[in-house]
């Protein structure tokens, strides 16, 4: 990753990396580390640096790291904020709801499950198909429920994306266990984030549950993850 920022920028670097993002568990670590470094070396090497051109360099390492990577972990790391991202694409969604995440404990490989829905895709192409329109369609409803604040809306449009991400093998019973653990606790919604079978899951809260959910899911063995949506963007400092 670090060999081919340096490529994009055009120069070579010494480069450390602290981070406190835990790896391989859906919270766009190596998204968060390859914007940083394009913007970085991009700057020193005294290229001229917009966030786009920024998210699209971070893609290629992406690529590399995943084998295979939509853009939209280096898209979102990179503008910040809630927005609805398609093909390089990235529409700002104003609005701000509040979230609880909790860790599986279980790490996995993004690359290891890209690979597995590229067998299925080539495997069963009607099931694959049925699944991205079933996608699109929460997606472009979760984009409406969002514009209008309707966080119960959104919650629900969460919860029916888990059960569809579940069936086509991409979650497992600790986030099983987990999301079910918020909803009972009152959650809005609650679903797997990033590749599955491991990693994290986010619920939405409301100022009412979250306390309670915290707790559900703290006793049930989710580490809790104190973290929230910004409007920050990736910056030079």
């Amino acid at each position: 990753m670090v060999r081919k920022a340096a490529e994009l920028a055009g120069a070579g670097f010494d480069v450390r990396v602290q981070s406190s993002v835990p790896i391989g568990s859906g919270l766009g670590s190596s998204a968060s580390i390859s914007s940083a470094l394009c913007m970085a070396m991009m700057a020193e090497a005294s290229k001229h640096v917009s966030l786009r051109d920024v998210a699209l360099a971070a893609w290629k390492c992406e690529d590399l790291v995943h084998g295979k990577s939509s853009g939209v972990d280096p898209f979102a790391v990179t503008f910040g904020g809630v927005s609805l991202y398609q093909s390089s694409k990235l529409r700002a969604i104003k609005c701000k709801p509040d979230i609880v995440i909790a860790h599986s404990g279980i790490a996995r490989n993004t690359g290891d499950i890209v690979k597995d829905l590229e067998e299925m895709k080539r495997a069963e192409r009607e099931r694959f198909d049925k699944f991205l329109k079933e996608s699109k369609r929460i997606v472009e409803d979760g984009r409406v429920a969002l514009e209008r604040s309707d966080f119960g809306g959104l919650g629900r449009l969460m919860d029916e994306n888990h059960e569809l991400l579940k069936g086509i093998g991409v979650s497992c019973k600790e986030l099983d266990g987990l999301v079910k653990a918020a909803r009972e606790a009152g959650a809005l919604g609650a679903k797997l984030s990033g590749a599955g079978r491991g990693g994290i899951m986010v619920a939405l809260v409301d100022e009412g549950s979250k306390k309670a959910v915290v707790k559900a899911l703290s006793n049930l063995g989710g580490k809790i993850i104190e973290a929230g949506i910004t409007g920050e963007c990736a910056r030079l400092e």
